[in-house]
């Protein structure tokens, strides 16, 4: 009998440990994959994730902090894996949470849409000594100056200065596409695969520095010229529907040279630019 009373006992024990296993929590994990993308307007962001590997949250709670503020704002609870969000403008970084009961999983991923500041660069005159071309990385952003004299630098260019003239010193300079630089007056530039961009003229107050003009052949042309300073234009490439803004800080006659830092909105298509 005393046998049977200790096999008894073990059995109550192992089924109170069970019932201890099963309510100490759900099982649940954090979301992945979080990207970001933009909508047909170029205005909204589509924040897009994969589900938990171990199993549908009961919902996401998606975050948003806008660039400047030090802590998320909640902009949605959702069942979904995916979701359109209006900034209202402004540019910033985003958080992905499952939830499980009383408990939150969050992804490590936290993509942003804040555009890539390029500080200040000198770029030369298409005649003048010095890289004439400018463009920016497609990975993270940066920006950097190339010569338009070599046709290896045809992937890689987005604009060059150049006065559409045999030397340096007619004004004023121009922001151009650089396809145009096989045809320029200045008979420098080799041909090759140059891209096809486009710049707006000055940016009226209503556009501000948050939000570009959609693409739109009224409004972005192959070349801008820079008649004062400081000049700030829109830019877009045709080619991959990225957006950017350039800021011409001074432009040097005398020694064939202009001053400028750029933004570069790496989401294609987002036409958003507050920084």
């Amino acid at each position: 009998m005393k046998k049977l009373s200790f096999v008894l006992a073990a059995g109550a024990g192992a089924a109170v440990l069970l019932l201890s296993v099963q309510s100490c929590g759900i099982l649940g994990g954090p979301p992945t994959g979080i990207q970001v993308g933009a909508d047909a307007t170029g205005l909204r962001v589509m924040v897009v994730w994969t589900a938990p590997a171990e199993g549908a949250p009961d919902k996401y709670l998606v975050h948003f902090r806008p660039v400047g503020d030090t802590g998320y704002q909640l902009v949605a609870e959702t069942t979904a894996t995916s979701l359109f969000h209006d900034p209202q403008g402004a540019t910033g970084t985003y958080r992905v949470t499952a939830r499980y009961g009383g408990d939150d999983y969050e992804a490590e991923e936290t993509p942003t849409t804040v555009p890539v500041y390029s500080d200040t660069v000198t770029v030369a005159e298409l005649d003048a000594p010095g890289n004439s071309g400018f463009g920016w990385s497609r990975n993270d952003g940066t920006g950097g100056t190339y010569s338009m004299l070599d046709a290896g630098s045809a992937d890689y260019v987005d604009f060059y200065v150049t006065d559409f003239a045999v030397g340096s010193n007619r004004l004023p300079y121009c922001v151009a596409s650089p396809n145009r630089g096989p045809d320029d007056e200045a008979e420098l530039v080799p041909d090759g695969t140059w891209r096809t961009n486009g710049f707006t003229d000055s940016m009226p107050s209503s556009w501000g520095e948050d939000t570009l003009p959609a693409i739109s052949p009224d409004i972005y042309f192959d070349y801008t010229p820079i008649d004062n300073t400081p000049y700030e234009m829109g830019f877009y490439s045709v080619a991959d529907e990225y957006y950017g803004f350039i800021r011409v800080l001074g432009v040097n006659s005398g020694t064939a040279e202009v001053t400028l830092e750029t933004w570069f909105q790496l989401v294609p298509g987002l036409r958003l630019v507050a920084h």
